[in-house]
């Protein structure tokens, strides 16, 4: 079996199988999807939520069936080179974030994807890396009080995030 066509195969599966959770999800409100006086009941939003997700799961898995197709799932090296540039840093920056919280990791992640792939100057690398994480600190945590996962810093106190 040639990798394209196991590609396309995992993505039918997964792709059914959220069709299968807006379909359940679907008629489990289904019974409080209605309109009271005062407004929309308590399973309208749940249950128009999970048809829409049902509607576009069944045009993935539609669009994802087998077709007749001798081309590579990557056009060419560059492509490949490409996709791994952003996977790699990506996975990275997860497996990161319970160490280093989400602030720190995605300070670092934009200095290494700015330098690595941009190719910006250390000037400008320093300028990322400092202003998007205060950016999403000063409206996650002070806007939205929503907060994100800290540093280790955070519990000795050298970092407020």
């Amino acid at each position: 079996m040639n990798p394209l066509t196991r590609w396309i195969k995992h993505e039918s599966v997964t792709t059914a199988g959220i069709v299968l959770v807006a379909a359940i999800a679907m008629l489990d409100t289904f019974k409080k999807s209605g309109w009271t006086p005062s407004g929309p009941d308590a399973g309208w939003y749940p249950f128009w939520s999970a048809a829409m997700m049902g509607v576009a799961g069944l045009i993935v898995l539609v669009t994802s069936l087998p077709k007749k197709s001798s081309k590579p799932f990557f056009q060419s090296t560059e492509g490949a080179k490409a996709f791994w540039q952003l996977a790699v840093p990506m996975v990275g920056m997860i497996a990161l974030i319970n160490w280093f919280g989400f602030y720190l990791v995605s300070g670092l992640y934009m200095g290494l994807f700015a330098r690595w792939i941009g190719r910006y100057n250390w000037k400008w690398i320093a300028v990322i890396a400092i202003s998007v994480p205060l950016a999403l600190y000063l409206g996650f945590e002070r806007a939205f009080q929503a907060p994100l996962p800290k540093s280790l810093f955070y519990a000795t106190g050298l970092l407020p995030f």
